[in-house]
């Protein structure tokens, strides 16, 4: 999933597919304007929530975990090296 989520001012997150079903059943690449078209953009009101939404919060099972395994991870990711700069 695509998300809009870095540097937003409106603190208004929205989270869209990034690839989508065309006529032949096969995926191809998404825009948030097509997303928006298909009606398939989902809004947050928290920065958190997005981002756990665009990593899969909404899968069921194994998935899921699987998905925020990999949210947890990037976290971490994402911190250390914010640290690694200053």
């Amino acid at each position: 999933m695509g998300d809009n989520i870095i540097d937003n001012p409106t603190k208004e997150y929205k989270v869209f597919p990034t690839i989508a079903p065309n006529k032949d059943g096969k995926y191809e690449d998404q825009t948030q304007d097509q997303a928006e078209a298909r009606g398939e953009v989902f809004n947050f009101k928290n920065k958190r929530r997005a981002k756990k939404f665009a990593y899969g919060s909404w899968k069921e099972g194994e998935a899921k975990k699987d998905a925020m395994r990999d949210y947890r991870a990037n976290k971490k990711k994402t911190k250390l090296r914010i640290r690694s700069k200053k």
